[in-house]
């Protein structure tokens, strides 16, 4: 189980009487007993579609000889068409709709379906993602795509896709593949639809460039995605700090956070092969990250940069390894800033930032020990 919920008790005269009775196959509700209204004993199978909502009850019980218990209909964003169903019960997207209030319990916070929006903002920092302004809308519900994107917990949008783990027995000798349209980069049509499911190329719209990925890079790669959105969004909270934002010595109305952003929009920041992590002794060494300038200037400086973050599987931005004492998350947000420093030398001048540039380790890692001191506290 995942947080479902399983029945619902109430202490009368001193006794826990159960209240209903919820029913889970692979995570769906498919069968659920409550007593009604009336005190009638309803008994129901039930469907959903395939975004959680409650579509029909069906009665196998003895509260009524109708067979349909319910029939619902709704809106994209949860409102119930008229004549409206009853309510204490589950309906829009797996929400508890209380019939008081109206408003749809989300585990984390309430969400109001007329108003299309939650009530309280998303307690969960990590939903903020740098590269995706509709998500700092810290009410809004899905990032406004509720026919595609649900969420469960009320604290990030699921797109379906869970974080690589090689122990998964659903990622040993899978052979399944994804489908991704490499445009720009952007996994516009990948085919999760189910387990063992996959697109070939044949059933593709031609006009497009297509790629064919195993399942299991396709979920790693998902994974290299969150670390670096986790990175970026802790960079962006430890440059608010006038020490940290201090590394940096930028043109008059450029910020470094202004900056990064800048560069994520432009695409500036990708991932690529950068090595193994290699052991020697009792430490580590490997390659986090790379940045070099493109398209140079007459002054010797660079129009712009292109931030490298390795992707691969034993490397230095997977596992850190423990370097500087930090967890691999901590590591991560010092690599950004650490990076950033880099970008702005490249763009600006080598006076930009306190970064040292040079290809000599003890160089590197003296620039993510300033940037930790710095910057995380």
């Amino acid at each position: 189980m995942a947080g479902e919920r399983l029945g619902t008790w109430k202490l009368l005269s001193g006794q826990l009487t159960n209240l209903s009775t919820n029913l889970y196959f692979a995570g769906k509700l498919i069968r659920q007993k409550q007593i009604n209204a009336y005190g009638g004993v309803e008994d129901a199978a039930v469907v959903t579609d395939r975004m959680g909502s409650v579509r029909m009850r069906t009665n196998s019980g003895t509260a009524t000889p109708d067979p349909i218990l319910q029939n619902t209909r709704l809106y994209p964003f949860g409102e119930e068409l008229s004549p409206a169903t009853a309510n204490d019960r589950d309906k829009f997207a797996t929400y508890y709709r209380d019939n008081s209030t109206g408003l749809d319990y989300a585990m984390n916070r309430y969400y109001g379906s007329t108003l299309g929006r939650f009530l309280t903002p998303d307690p969960f920092g990590g939903s903020a993602k740098m590269g995706n302004p509709q998500s700092w809308n810290r009410y809004s519900y899905v990032i406004g795509d509720p026919v595609n994107r649900t969420d469960p917990y009320g604290l990030d949008y699921d797109t379906g896709d869970s974080p690589f783990d090689p122990a998964d027995p659903r990622n040993v000798g899978d052979t399944s593949v994804e489908v991704w349209d490499t445009v720009g980069g952007t996994p516009v049509d990948a085919a999760f639809l189910g387990w063992g499911s996959f697109y070939t190329a044949s059933n593709t719209p031609p006009s497009r460039n297509f790629t064919v990925q195993s399942r299991e890079q396709a979920r790693f790669d998902a994974m290299l995605g969150k670390f670096l959105d986790d990175a970026l969004a802790g960079a962006i909270k430890a440059l608010f700090d006038p020490e940290c934002a201090g590394l940096f010595r930028l043109p008059p109305g450029t910020s470094p956070i202004a900056f990064l952003n800048g560069l994520v929009k432009s695409g500036s920041l990708v991932f690529g092969d950068r090595g193994p992590a290699v052991r020697t002794g009792d430490s580590w060494r490997g390659v986090a990250a790379t940045t070099i300038g493109v398209l140079p200037m007459a002054n010797g400086n660079f129009s712009g940069a292109r931030v490298t973050f390795n992707n691969n599987r034993q490397g230095a931005f997977v596992n850190y390894h423990g370097f500087l004492g930090l967890s691999n998350d901590q590591n991560r947000i010092v690599t950004v800033i650490h990076e950033l420093g880099h970008a702005a030398d490249r763009i600006y001048g080598h006076n930009a930032s306190d970064i040292k540039d040079g290809q000599d380790p003890q160089v590197n890692e003296g620039n993510s020990k300033l940037a930790k001191d710095k910057c995380l506290k």
